[in-house]
């Protein structure tokens, strides 16, 4: 569908809740690479690893 900006926002909230789940890091970077974002792609791919 698409709703990238909807879906970072569940992807913060889920953050805030539970900062060590890494796959929430790796959807939220594919997200923000969707929405080219690069560089906060990125930096949520290196809180992934």
């Amino acid at each position: 569908l698409e709703r990238y900006e909807e879906a970072l926002t569940s992807f913060d909230q889920a953050i805030a809740l539970n900062t060590d789940d890494y796959n929430i890091w790796k959807i939220r970077g594919i997200a923000l690479e969707k929405l080219q974002r690069y560089q906060e792609a990125l930096a949520s791919f290196e809180q992934a690893i």
